[in-house]
């Protein structure tokens, strides 16, 4: 239904008090009015009835002929007068011939003045045929006979008076209400404006734009009105900012988490759901939310712990194997959700990758048993012929210094070891951000050099060639000794990995945005089913060869450990009996 505006609603109901009022004041003027004419025409009858009874007493006067009119011209009585005997006879008429006119017997008004002494009442004439107001009055003749005479007069005289006086009231009363309306209308836009204001600022409010002050109307009502929505609208903006502030936080907070986190309601529709979670579950449709969580989970696991949370209300944590093109293991842990009065209103499940740490896990797991293998046999070697020269191997001299001689290298091996494990730790300490390495800017050709002036003593005795091709201006912010261990390694492994007589190359390419180490052997290669783990702590593709040769297993993971602190990582390339490509990529800038 359609709404009025005040400011009509105000005018209208002027204009209907107007109408009203001047209603009332017309019925009620022509009521006094017509009252206050009839009283005066009633009482101008009775004084005429009286006076034509003194003109009577004076002399004796015959009825039977024109005398009476006569007498009523010449005293100058204009009105109707009527002679009527007691028994109703009409003895004298002033308008008409008594002989034509009926008994007036049952007059009201005779009636009246019979039993009164004197009589009034308005009704029609059927005599003149008009509506007349009759007065009769009772008096004794000086011979003792009753007689009425009565008095009358046309009311339409009355009538269009009353006419002419309530034309005036209306007229008058048109223009007082015109005057009031405009008024009315005057008054209703001095109140309705300020509201239209104050109605146009609340609707801005209800738009969201809090920053609407309400202008303060001269009124003192809408003044305090308008004051008190100013202050309504500054608490509810703190508050909102208040609300959107810790919003925007938990927000942030919950996209900034790295665990995954899926909050379903009662019904198992999504109703919140982070980035991580987005990531974890390889979950690729935006917006998610008010989705069944089957819909847009694929992973059957994780659907069926949120059914059974939902249904039994127990918290369940537990890892699961995801297999989606790699590995993935996830630890989740979901809850039941409950609003304050306790009720529960869905589930929450929070899911973190764990699969490199149990990587780190199983590898750590696998440096404990290859560190403990590794040191085993150099310590055993040590005991076993300490043992044998404590037994009496020390008198003989031919085995004793062989056998010294085995021990002296065993400890050389297992220092070595230790030498390697102290180093990977520093670099695993270097990595995770506990120490910072010095990084300067300066040329790779210098490290290059260096690094094959190390390795060509062993190069010249094996009858390897080194090749050494540097792009010119490579330099880059570096750690010169650790780069210079990483490439030194890369290069004794080429030499003892490379049959005599043959050419090793060390290169160094500037790209556009990074710098390329590499170290190119003619060796026997490696099978493509040891490339992922080349650079694995203790693995060797031939076990035996490497320890022969001296190799402790840790040369190629102390070469990515120092890449990696650089900012950089590591490759390989190798193809059986091709030899093979070991590359350091560094950043260009750090």
């Amino acid at each position: 239904m359609k709404k009025s505006k005040l400011g009509t609603q105000i005018f209208i109901t002027s204009f209907l008090i107007s109408i009203f009022a001047l209603l009332i004041v017309t019925w009620y003027a022509s009521s006094l009015g017509r009252r206050f004419f009839i009283d005066e025409t009633g009482r101008s009858l009775r004084n005429q009835a009286y006076f034509v009874h003194d003109i009577l007493s004076t002399g004796k006067i015959d009825f039977s002929d024109a005398q009476f009119p006569k007498l009523l011209s010449d005293s100058a009585i204009s009105i109707r007068t009527t002679i009527i005997d007691d028994r109703g006879r009409v003895l004298a008429d002033s308008d008409k011939d008594p002989k034509l006119m009926e008994n007036h017997k049952n007059r009201p008004e005779i009636i009246s003045a019979r039993i009164k002494g004197s009589g009034e009442k308005i009704r029609f004439s059927h005599t003149l045929q008009r509506k007349m107001m009759y007065v009769a009055l009772r008096f004794k003749n000086t011979d003792g006979r009753i007689y009425f005479i009565r008095t009358a007069k046309n009311l339409s005289d009355i009538e269009n008076t009353i006419a002419t006086m309530q034309k005036r009231i209306i007229i008058s009363g048109l223009i007082m209400a015109f005057i009031t309306l405009l008024i009315g209308f005057f008054v209703s836009r001095r109140i309705t404006m300020p509201l239209e204001e104050i109605i146009l600022g609340i609707k801005r409010i209800a738009d969201g734009d809090f920053s609407v002050r309400l202008p303060r109307p001269k009124t003192r009502e809408m003044a305090l009105l308008s004051g008190s929505l100013n202050e309504m609208t500054r608490q509810i903006d703190e508050k909102l900012q208040t609300i959107m502030r810790q919003k925007n936080e938990q927000r942030a907070v919950f996209e900034s988490m790295q665990e995954g986190v899926v909050a379903v309601d009662s019904s198992g529709c999504i109703i919140s759901i982070n980035t991580a979670a987005y990531h974890l579950l390889k979950i690729k449709t935006k917006n998610v939310r008010g989705e069944r969580v089957e819909k847009v989970v694929t992973e059957n696991q994780i659907v069926e712990v949120l059914k059974c949370v939902l249904d039994k209300g127990e918290p369940i944590d537990d890892e699961i194997i995801i297999e989606n093109g790699a590995k993935q293991i996830l630890k989740l842990n979901a809850r039941i959700l409950r609003d304050d009065p306790g009720h529960t209103i869905g589930a929450l499940m929070v899911l973190n990758d764990v699969t490199r740490l149990r990587q780190l896990e199983k590898v750590r797991k696998e440096f404990v048993s290859n560190v403990s293998h590794e040191l085993r046999t150099p310590l055993t070697s040590i005991r076993g012929f300490a043992e044998a020269l404590k037994d009496g191997a020390l008198d003989d001299k031919e085995n004793a210094g062989r056998f010294v001689d085995i021990i002296y290298r065993q400890a050389n091996r297992l220092s070595l070891i230790l030498e390697d494990i102290l180093s990977l730790s520093r670099l695993d300490r270097d990595g995770d951000g506990e120490t910072q390495i010095e990084l300067q800017e300066e040329d790779l050709q210098n490290v290059v050099n260096a690094a094959v002036q190390i390795c060509d003593i062993n190069a010249h005795k094996k009858g390897v060639k080194i090749n050494v091709n540097v792009d010119q201006n490579c330099m880059a912010r570096i750690n010169s000794l650790l780069l210079e261990e990483a490439l030194t390694n890369l290069i004794d492994n080429a030499v003892k990995y490379s049959p005599e007589n043959s050419n090793i190359s060390v290169e160094c390419r500037k790209e556009t945005d990074h710098f390329t180490l590499s170290v190119r052997d003619q060796g026997n290669g490696i099978a493509a089913e040891h490339l992922p783990r080349i650079f694995e702590r203790f693995y060797r593709v031939d076990k035996a060869r490497s320890r022969k040769l001296g190799g402790t297993g840790l040369g190629l993971a102390i070469v990515k450990h120092i890449a990696q602190v650089h900012g950089g990582s590591v490759s390989v390339q190798s193809e059986v009996g091709k030899g093979s490509i070991f590359s350091i990529i560094l950043p260009g800038r750090l």
